[in-house]
């Protein structure tokens, strides 16, 4: 896999590196004076870009809140008894306010990155305590289902320097993925090991493994396989590209070993303390 590649749904980064590759060449003062405008250009609209999804991120998000409220309110009878066909309606309407709620904040996540205004705020912190942490939000997402989950972590590990709330929702993304795409509820285990001057994390499943032609765009944004065991669930695309730049931003590093139809081990690392 080619780390350096530009994704295909990232075109403004592409451009910018084929500008920057062109200032390498020897042109004329002329060219290279509309390769500085040009380049100049490109980084007020990715500015514009991050602003604009930082601006609907915002204005969505509280009337999202108010929806998923008022919708638990009616669920749980505050205005009355609910039937049976009623409670399915309501239900449908959380699950799929909740899905949007995600994107917005996943989205909201990417942006802040990519234009430097995501501050993490690293503490020393437990892993195991962050792989419970995460447990428990998938659990409460995927609710129903019945993967077994495994935790082995190190005897003796040491502290991390780490935004606990980021950690917790990197093993998350990483268990959410795993759980869905393990047929038959197969297990999924989760490890952590002190290595070298780092703790590193891994979400082991031996569920569908990822198809060579995808594994280039495993870590893109929107990138979702075509895979038909993929396409049965919903998704954006979103998750591993978000572990991917949280690991990275903390000074850690991300990836993956897989084998189609035989399971996948995503990883990523976190420094000690």
């Amino acid at each position: 896999m080619n780390e350096d590649l530009i994704p295909k749904n990232k075109p403004l980064e592409a451009a910018e590196q084929s500008l920057k590759q062109l200032q390498e060449l020897d042109l004329p003062p002329e060219a290279q004076a509309l390769l500085e405008n040009a380049l100049h250009s490109l980084k007020d609209a990715k500015e514009e870009k991050s602003q604009f999804v930082s601006n609907v991120s915002h204005e969505l998000r509280i009337p999202m809140t108010s929806i998923m409220g008022y919708t638990d309110l009616l669920r749980q009878g505050a205005m009355g008894e609910v039937n049976a066909n009623q409670l399915n309606f309501l239900n449908v309407i959380r699950e799929n306010v909740g899905r949007m709620s995600k994107l917005i904040t996943d989205l909201s996540d990417i942006y802040k990155i990519e234009s430097g205004r995501l501050h993490l705020e690293p503490e020393p912190m437990s892993v195991f305590n962050a792989i419970q942490s995460g447990l428990e939000m998938t659990q409460k997402i995927l609710n129903g289902h019945h993967s077994e989950v495994n935790v082995v972590v190190e005897e003796n590990l040491p502290l991390v320097l780490a935004d606990p709330k980021r950690v917790s929702q990197m093993v998350h993304y990483l268990l959410e993925n795993a759980m869905l795409y393990s047929p038959g509820g197969q297990p999924v285990t989760v490890k952590a090991n002190h290595q070298d001057e780092n703790v590193r994390l891994m979400v082991i499943d031996q569920g569908i493994g990822i198809q060579l032609e995808d594994q280039p765009h495993i870590f893109s944004q929107f990138f979702r396989s075509e895979v038909e065991a993929v396409r049965e669930h919903k998704g954006w695309g979103l998750s591993l590209c978000l572990v991917k730049s949280l690991a990275e931003l903390g000074g850690g590093q991300v990836g993956y070993e897989t084998e189609p139809e035989a399971g996948s081990t995503f990883w990523f690392t976190i420094p000690v303390q």
